[in-house]
């Protein structure tokens, strides 16, 4: 339009002149200049582009909007997004067939190891069975074993009963008098319960003594071979009642303790007083030092048998208590 500049100069106070991206190009002379002014204003997309495939341009304007440039942007990644979830998805499932191989291979592992273990659980099943019997036998034998050494225990006993009783003699021996202590009933009435006694018959002590034996016929085999005839026992007969009392008075001499009578000579007879309580508590004290009774436990019981001072003998009760008593069946 004409005057256009002459116009917008004039309201604006400005100065004006149209735009011309050709002022600083070389322009080639085969181009009318005349003609190129008349629309050299809507070159300059063109002038820019060429210039700026000759040389960096410093500065550069964008005037697409952001939305657009955005969606350009994201339009430029898109491939780089595709092929990302592509290896995850590759990744994802490459996992999926090893951990799929491998759960086959474990369980094909667990089959095979399973046959093989069912047999060898099955042993383990007799062997457990084998152990609990061989437990089994084991507490029996230990138990048989136990039985075995108790055999030998009341020899042992009334051995070291003898050695207490000789150790007592030795302690309270006296120039010109005599000391002779030994049992005369052993674990077979409450020594609480004794009374003292006349003198018997020798027969009838020794049938007293022998009692003992008699329930203990291993022990009479041993010390007494003589008295069996035709693999049986003989022993000298005695009334009947009496062997019942005996019977139902009797205590077990397996308990850990044991009530014994004991008859001593009468150190008195001389007319000597306290002798025979010495010889008693002589006695006590003998067997409070045995390794095989407690010491707190044993102790005399009963009243000290005061005899005549014409008798022989007197007698004396005494509680003993065993440490390590003889297990019973």
């Amino acid at each position: 339009m004409a005057y256009t500049a002459q116009f917008f100069a004039e309201k604006l106070n400005v100065p004006v002149e149209y735009f011309n991206p050709f002022r600083n190009i070389q322009i080639d002379p085969a181009v009318q200049i005349e003609e190129l002014e008349k629309v050299a204003h809507a070159f300059g997309e063109v002038v820019g582009l060429g210039l700026r495939n000759l040389a960096q341009c410093p500065v550069e304007l964008n005037l697409v909007p952001k939305s657009i440039r955005s969606r350009q942007q994201f339009d430029q990644k898109k491939p780089y997004f595709i092929a990302a979830i592509f290896s995850l998805v590759l990744v994802v499932f490459a996992y999926g067939m090893f951990y799929k191989n491998i759960t086959g291979v474990k369980r094909t592992s667990l089959e095979t190891l399973s046959n093989k273990l069912q047999p060898l659980q099955a042993s383990v099943a007799q062997l457990e069975e084998q152990e609990n019997a061989i437990k089994t036998t084991t507490n029996q034998i230990a138990k048989l074993s136990d039985y075995l050494q108790d055999k030998f225990y009341w020899p042992d006993t009334l051995g070291e009963i003898k050695q207490v009783l000789l150790r007592a003699e030795n302690k309270t021996t006296q120039p010109g008098k005599p000391v002779g202590v030994w049992i005369e009933t052993f674990g077979t009435e409450s020594a609480s319960t004794f009374q003292p006694e006349q003198q018997e018959e020798s027969g009838q002590n020794n049938m007293s003594g022998m009692m003992y034996y008699l329930r203990n016929p291993e022990l009479a085999r041993r010390y007494f071979p003589h008295l069996f005839k035709g693999g049986q026992m003989t022993l000298p007969t005695e009334n009947t009642e009496e062997t019942e009392k005996k019977k139902t008075s009797t205590t077990s001499t397996n308990t850990a303790t044991v009530e014994v009578r004991l008859r001593a000579l009468n150190m008195e007879k001389g007319g000597e007083s306290g002798a025979n309580s010495a010889l008693a508590f002589a006695v006590q004290e003998e067997f409070k030092k045995s390794p095989l009774f407690d010491p707190e436990s044993t102790k005399l019981a009963g009243d000290l048998q005061k005899p005549e001072s014409s008798a022989d003998t007197f007698t004396f009760g005494l509680t003993l208590k065993l440490k390590n008593p003889m297990k019973t069946m």
